[in-house]
């Protein structure tokens, strides 16, 4: 069994306390991610980590996933930077949207991640019309493109290769660029 926890400016000083309740619950994984600036979070950015709870959270995970008999790893989105992300995850980021995850959408509609943005360019199909795998194997190649998210902001990045313009979930489509970049906040925090 795995848990999930969103992790914002309410609760974070609650993670301690978490971790004992998971470890009496005895689940096999705990998967911790931060709110993100997408959906309703947007309009609440007050509730958003800032660079201190970033650095808080990761060294949290870094630490108990040392010592901890059952999982602890940071969600799917961000790449964080050299110095937190083989710590902190069981493998080096990367957006698996559109290579390894799909999905059908209420509606029908063939979708990649569940959590990307709903936008109508991105849909590739609908399961009511279309095979699945005919959609799957032909039209998500935009998706599996590495440099589909190069951007001015990311272009001369040295984590580039590491990142590649992060998670397809966090991606501002409007202004094309990441909502954010957390290796640079974190980079950012290191030098100070």
């Amino acid at each position: 069994m795995q848990i999930t926890t969103v992790v914002s400016k309410l609760n974070i000083k609650e993670l301690e306390e978490m971790y004992i309740k998971m470890k009496e619950l005895q689940i096999d994984s705990w998967r911790i991610v931060n709110m993100d600036p997408i959906g309703r979070a947007e309009d609440n950015r007050d509730l958003a980590l800032d660079k201190d709870d970033y650095k808080y959270l990761l060294e949290f995970i870094k630490e108990k996933k040392k010592k901890s008999k059952f999982d602890i790893t940071y969600g799917c989105t961000y790449f964080v930077g050299m110095k937190y992300e083989k710590e902190v995850r069981n493998h080096m980021f990367f957006c698996v949207t559109g290579f390894t995850t799909g999905s059908i959408l209420y509606n029908g509609d063939i979708y990649v991640c569940p959590s990307v943005e709903r936008r109508k360019e991105l849909v590739q199909g609908n399961v009511r019309t279309d095979d699945f795998v005919e959609v799957w194997e032909n039209k998500f190649k935009w998706f599996r493109d590495l440099d589909k998210l190069k951007c001015k902001e990311c272009e001369n990045c040295k984590d580039w290769k590491y990142c590649r313009g992060d998670s397809l979930d966090t991606w501002d489509f409007n202004n094309n660029k990441p909502k954010l970049c957390l290796s640079k906040i974190l980079e950012e925090d290191g030098k100070k």
